[in-house]
């Protein structure tokens, strides 16, 4: 089992109302889970609770057998890749740099690409079918081309588990 969440309850500060209550579930190998929800239902909390970003305020929630609470971040990182509802672009790297850049939990914060990370960046890039964009600045391409170069980035690793916050935002 890759993610066990177990009664979470979830509330933020400055409220009174749960926004995650007793949630449960589990995630195994190979499946896709779908949650669907309303704007402001808690679907963006619940990954981010899942990434470790978030505190529940009660219940557990596990990754590859192992209490994420008690997890560095790092080593979530490696296990999770994550593609956010939008990613806003602060400087000009290359898209393949970009790319590149989901390898950090693997070289390290301040290690450097080396050629295995730029091949993976590479095969991520064709499987997501934007070779195109190989040499392009980041800040200058589409929408839709930054989803793309961002679930490149997500997947680069190779982690156990993806996860999509509005997966389909900007993709024709």
């Amino acid at each position: 089992m890759i993610y066990d969440i177990k009664n979470i309850n979830f509330r933020y500060p400055a409220s009174d109302k749960n926004v995650l209550n007793d949630l449960c579930f589990a995630v195994d190998e190979g499946e896709i889970v779908t949650i669907l929800g309303r704007n402001g239902s808690g679907k963006s909390t619940l990954l981010n609770c899942m990434l470790g970003l978030l505190k529940p305020q009660s219940g557990t929630i596990t990754l590859d057998g192992r209490g994420i609470s008690e997890m560095r971040e790092r080593e979530i990182a490696s296990a999770v890749g994550y593609v956010p509802q939008t990613h806003t672009a602060s400087f000009g790297f290359s898209v393949t740099d970009f790319v590149m850049m989901g390898c950090t939990s693997r070289i390290g914060l301040f290690g450097r690409p080396g050629k295995r990370e730029r091949t993976d960046a590479e095969v991520a890039l064709n499987e997501l079918g934007i070779t195109a964009l190989y040499d392009k600045p980041y800040t200058e391409i589409s929408g839709g081309e930054r989803q793309k170069a961002t679930i490149a980035r997500a997947i680069v690793s190779k982690p156990h588990v993806v996860l999509f916050d509005e997966q389909t935002a900007h993709l024709d």
